[in-house]
């Protein structure tokens, strides 16, 4: 069965991508084509105040954009195809990998808007007993007829009830309070220049440091940025520490080729979140530069690997391309 062409007209209730906020939901409409395929469309943003903070320098759209518009695409499949309910929001998504890369080498029209469409393929299906429990999601993005990216992302969910369960045991482990008090963010002393941002607040990095051989920083998680944390949620999700691990990878590759951190694009990350981030402990990134000698991937940049890790436990690992435009 062949999907209708997916409209652009209007973004989706907000309920069904997991957004407080309308302006901050992406999708603009979904078909199903079959039982494990969805078409969904996505009008990119020429403008907002942190996937597009240069709206007047014709940028190329963003990954870490691309994969957000895609984050919100699972739970629609997951809604939609599924049947996880969206009422009484009785579910706790988590984000565990994340595969994604832009293709086209081709400069888009951004002076207009740019209108995509996003093909949404889920490739293995976990249960609990009879009950979907996680997917295996890749999607492909196109625009104009281009191939922008290809974006695999694998997530689960459980119970609120016992997602809770679960937060008291890990945080009586880690010896923190069972009662999370959100602490204040780290101040930085670092400028927006340094990790291709513009505006201060979209700063997620502190205590900036480079080494020969590793550069080292700490998450700042603002639990107040309207973005970032759109509504409450009790850990560092993955989506802050993408970020976290995409300006580090800036800022040193800034600094090691003198290149502007804003110059600098991310095309290439492959992730696995292995552990829950606690707000109240100090979120540690050491990043390491590796070797161009794929073959193949030559075109994507430079090789970056960033660690994630509290207490010396590992939360998540990254392993990005960044490209010297």
């Amino acid at each position: 069965m062949a999907a209708r062409t997916v409209g652009h007209r209007q973004t989706i209730a907000r309920e069904l991508v997991h957004k407080w906020s309308i302006d901050e939901v992406f999708i603009t409409d979904f078909e199903p084509i079959s039982d494990d395929r969805m078409a969904l469309g996505t009008q990119l943003p020429r403008a907002h105040g942190f996937y597009c903070e240069y709206p007047l320098q014709n940028r190329q759209p963003d990954l870490a954009l691309l994969v957000e518009v895609c984050r919100q695409a699972c739970f629609v499949v997951a809604h939609e195809q599924f049947g996880v309910p969206v009422e009484g929001n009785n579910y706790q998504f988590l984000f565990q990998e994340l595969d994604a890369e832009l293709v086209s080498e081709r400069t888009l029209d951004t002076t207009r808007p740019v209108n995509a469409v996003v093909t949404s393929t889920v490739e293995r299906v976990w249960k609990r007993g009879n009950v979907f429990s996680g997917l295996l999601w890749r999607f492909v993005v196109q625009a104009d007829e281009e191939e922008l990216a290809v974006i695999r992302i694998r997530m689960t969910w459980i119970e609120r009830t016992k997602w809770r369960e679960m937060r008291l045991l890990m945080r009586r482990s880690r010896s923190l309070p069972l009662d999370l008090k959100m602490p204040d963010p780290p101040t930085t002393s670092l400028t927006p220049q340094e990790v291709g941002r513009v505006n201060p607040e979209n700063i997620v990095l502190a205590g900036l440091s480079y080494g020969d051989e590793v550069s080292t920083a700490t998450v700042r998680a603002d639990i107040a940025h309207p973005v970032l944390f759109d509504h409450p949620i009790d850990h560092i999700y993955g989506m802050v520490q993408l970020e976290a691990a995409r300006q580090l990878a800036v800022a040193t590759l800034s600094m090691r080729t003198g290149t502007p951190a804003s110059a600098i694009t991310m095309t290439a990350c492959a992730t696995s979140f292995t552990s829950v981030a606690e707000f109240d402990l100090p979120t540690e990134l050491r990043a390491r530069i590796g070797t161009t000698d794929d073959p193949g991937k030559e075109h994507l940049g430079t090789p970056l690997t960033i660690e994630v890790s509290q207490q010396g436990r590992v939360v998540s690992r990254f392993d990005l391309r960044a490209r010297l435009d």
